[in-house]
């Protein structure tokens, strides 16, 4: 049997669809970078800081009519510590029941070229790591919140053995879109994030399974127009 100290949440998170495509999202979120981040909270903790956030590189969305995107070459890969080595909140007796995986999807203001006609003429004129630095911090500094999900981690953990909670699947999760301060928008075409969320050892049956339908979902995004190569930042990439 696995000891206490191996279990550990997985999450990955692929690609997001429906991006810019609400009525009332914005054109400059439509034409800017997005990045995704991920954080364990609970009431202890509400920004996750003892976890840390898990991020994405900034990444263009692609041509298609869906406005998909993807993260990376195969997507974010985020593990967050459950046993012995885990942050101190994680030994509180109401963290597994009031924690959250939250998922949010950052916008940059920045317009992608060629709508960001004036930044690509002063690119033009100068190096391009210089450029490349300029427009990531460009890109922090103006970036928003576009769309959020909130999973309880107690809909994704295994409460006993031999039991595999539902939630331990992948596929396309939907997003709320909010606008600048924070309040609900209403949406034309529904935005998603595909993502696997699961536990192990728990759910450690299951990995042929969901490996075969990353793999699968990973053909599929390859087969659509491609976006602009993603931006370098912080977070492990697969």
């Amino acid at each position: 049997m696995s000891s206490p100290k191996e279990r550990r949440l997985q999450v990955v998170v692929l690609g997001a669809r429906g991006v810019g495509s609400g009525a009332s999202a914005g054109a400059a979120l439509g034409e800017g970078r997005r990045k995704v981040q991920i954080t364990l909270v609970c009431p202890k903790d509400r920004g996750g800081e003892a976890f840390g956030a898990k991020v994405s590189p900034w990444t263009t969305p692609g041509l298609d009519a869906d406005q998909q995107l993807r993260f990376g070459q195969s997507g974010l890969h985020c593990t967050f510590p459950l046993g012995a080595s885990a942050p101190a909140v994680v030994r509180d007796a109401r963290f597994s029941e009031s924690a959250q995986l939250r998922i949010r999807l950052l916008a940059s203001m920045v317009p992608t070229a060629p709508q960001n006609s004036a930044f690509g003429a002063v690119a033009k004129l100068l190096p391009s790591a210089l450029t490349e630095g300029v427009s990531q911090e460009l890109d922090e500094v103006t970036a928003s919140i576009e769309a959020e999900a909130a999973i309880p981690l107690a809909n994704i953990v295994s409460g006993r053995v031999g039991f595999a909670a539902d939630r331990a699947l992948g596929g396309w999760v939907p997003l709320r879109r909010v606008a600048s301060q924070g309040s609900p928008l209403s949406e034309e075409l529904p935005l998603q994030i595909w993502m696997q969320m699961y536990v192990l050892p728990d759910h450690e049956a299951m990995l042929p399974m969901l490996k075969a339908q990353l793999e699968e979902e990973l053909a599929r995004h390859r087969k659509v127009p491609k976006a602009a190569p993603p931006r370098p930042q912080g977070g492990y990439q697969g």
